[in-house]
């Protein structure tokens, strides 16, 4: 998804809620959360200041457990970045306990801060998202 289609939160963001301008109680936030900068460290901010977060991590099968092997040259779709790598097996368990261990970071912040989070696949079928995974985490009744 481009930038002018999806709403990047940034640190202007977080300065707007640092000085109280921004009022909300419930920050919503549907995202990737793969930022180059890092998610964990702003969202724990802005619950430091009194906002419970609702997270709902989107993610293709794709992100979580690449399907390659071999030489990579993967191309950011945002940024349009390039990074060349070697890929194997171990790599590939390597990524997928990585992402794991990220995925249950941003739930640990949410929760912590009495909020709610949601991993959905791209592959889960929208009404099973909605009447299966958002009305279990309580964030839709």
């Amino acid at each position: 998804m481009s930038r002018t289609a999806q709403r990047q939160v940034s640190f202007a963001d977080f300065e707007l809620v640092r000085q109280g301008l921004c009022l909300e109680p419930v920050l919503q936030t549907i995202s990737d959360f793969l930022d180059d900068a890092g998610c964990v460290k702003p969202l724990q901010y802005l619950a430091d200041f009194g906002h419970e977060l609702l997270l709902v991590q989107v993610w293709s099968e794709d992100d979580r457990t690449p399907p390659w092997v071999g030489e990579l040259d993967l191309v950011d779709a945002e940024t349009e970045s390039r990074l060349q790598l070697q890929f194997d097996e171990a790599a590939r368990e390597s990524y997928t306990r990585a992402f794991d261990a990220y995925a249950a970071e941003l739930q640990q912040i949410a929760i912590r801060n009495g909020g709610r989070y949601v991993g959905v696949s791209t592959l889960t079928p929208i009404e099973d998202i909605i009447f299966g995974s958002l009305v279990r985490s309580r964030v839709i009744a």
